[in-house]
Order: C-alpha cells, then structure tokens, then sequence
C-alpha cells in the first residue's frame, strides 16, 4: 500500500502519517526494511511483532537495542472534572 492509502484507511492525512512513522522509527519501533526508489519499506520491531518460539525470538532481538520511550503515568479521566470541583484528588 502507498503512504496515502494507509492514511486514509486510517482516517489521517498523508503529513500526519509521515510524522507518526518519523516518530515511531526515532524511537525504533518501526525499522526500515529497504526500498525501491523513493519508496521506503518499513517493519515492527522483532520486539512488538514476532511470531515463532522463545529461542527464535532471543535469536531475532539480538542485533536491536530495545526501544527506548519515556512514558508517563495516564491522567485519570475525571481528573479536570475534579479539579473544577474544587476536590484535589
């Protein structure tokens, strides 16, 4: 599929898909997987993809470093409604 393609079955612009695959390969989750051309193939890390045995596995992770992301803690859904009460929590 082409970059719009998978856009628009996603329901996102061609740009924004572009920026979402820039992050995703920074933070090696997406890897390059060749080309042709101008055209750029992409797969998941062995770390969120794989599909075979436990040794398989360890065999196909040991090139890749693991993907380094710094997320926070999820806000709690009610947490502006608290805070609009008045109630701290």
């Amino acid at each position: 599929m082409t970059g719009a393609d998978i856009a628009k079955e996603l329901g996102m612009s061609p740009d924004s898909l572009g920026r979402t695959a820039k992050f995703l390969k920074k933070h090696r989750l997406l890897v390059e997987a060749g080309g042709i051309g101008r055209t750029t193939f992409y797969r998941t890390t062995p770390y969120l993809a794989f599909i075979g045995t436990g040794f398989e596995h360890r065999e196909a992770v040991e090139e890749w470093n693991p993907p380094e992301l710094n997320v926070g803690e999820p806000r709690s859904p009610w947490r502006k409604k608290a805070d609009k009460e008045g109630d701290p929590s």
